[in-house]
């Protein structure tokens, strides 16, 4: 998603390295122009909600906060550190909590051009170390349990290889250096297709996208920036269709011929407040995937101490 996505992004405009914010033309670039130790401190705070109708059949809500320090400042690049810590959760299931909080004290160490824009996780392996060694304690801690050995394979997945952590596990990541990289014009609203991580497994999604500037704010040198993003329905009815044919297998039972799988929608919404000097304010992504008679909703909120 990032490379493609990037691409469309410089298919906006060509980009010079001057003031981001011109009121004259109403246009903002998206630059970071970060100094060498320079850090923010962020809250993060995940909602997961389940609907069936207009009822909440769960929620769950986890936070965490984040040092974010540029480690290093060149013509062309950032390295940048996310470093994690303070883990908690709504949720009274405890290996769920444990689960939630393995990447306590992570630190993910990130490369980024001279704009900001997201290039690559640098320390993949010591991510993916540190979150195979929690899960082994938390495999011991929870032997006797049956569903932990499903939860182990699924946490291996993600982090088995560096494009798997930079395309699944990073997700707050990438939405805080989404709009990185861009230049943008009030009033105009750039359209595009895309390609998604699918988080069933097999192919990618094909998503259609729209991103536009919706404010301005002078006074406090910050302008609010929103993407939207759908995924083809035909695409996402196909690969949940699938996914559950392999749960079916794999408890040893048949899955229904007619899953009766219709009307999905996959849709993400992002906005976030960016000042001139290229840092989030706040930031909020909400993914929301749809049924005929259950709503899934994930909500994002990365906010500036």
């Amino acid at each position: 998603m990032k490379q493609r996505l990037l691409l469309f992004l410089v298919m906006l405009t060509s980009i010079s390295l001057s003031a981001q914010i011109s009121i004259k033309d109403s246009t903002v670039q998206t630059i970071g122009y970060w100094n060498k130790n320079e850090k923010q401190s962020y809250t993060i705070t995940t909602d997961k909600i389940k609907l069936k109708g207009s009822d909440t059949v769960s929620k769950v809500s986890i936070t965490c906060d984040v040092d974010v320090t540029i480690l290093d400042s060149t013509a062309k690049s950032y390295t940048i550190e996310w470093k994690y810590k303070n883990y908690r959760s709504s949720s009274k299931d405890k290996i769920r909590n444990k689960i939630d909080a393995a990447p306590q004290d992570l630190k993910i160490l990130i490369r980024t051009n001279e704009m900001g824009t997201f290039e690559e996780v640098i320390n993949w392996q010591e991510v993916r170390d540190h979150m195979m060694r929690t899960s082994a304690l938390l495999g011991k801690e929870f032997s006797n349990d049956p569903k932990f050995e499903e939860i182990m394979k699924e946490i291996e997945k993600i982090y088995t290889s560096k494009e798997n952590i930079e395309a699944i596990a990073i997700n707050d990541i990438q939405q805080f250096y989404m709009f990185h990289g861009g230049k943008y014009t009030k009033g105009e609203t750039a359209e595009g297709s895309i390609q998604v991580p699918n988080v069933f497994g097999g192919k990618p999604f094909d998503a259609e996208i729209m991103i536009y500037l919706e404010e301005i704010n002078q006074e406090d040198d910050n302008y609010v920036l929103r993407y939207e993003q759908s995924v083809d329905e035909q695409q996402l009815v196909a690969a949940v269709t699938e996914y559950i044919k392999v749960l079916a297998k794999k408890a040893g039972k048949t899955p229904p011929k007619d899953l009766g799988l219709k009307d999905m929608e996959h849709q993400t919404l992002t906005g976030s407040r960016i000042h001139d000097s290229g840092w989030v304010i706040y930031s909020i992504l909400t993914k929301t995937v749809t049924t005929e008679s259950t709503t899934n909703i994930e909500e994002r909120v990365i906010e500036m101490k």
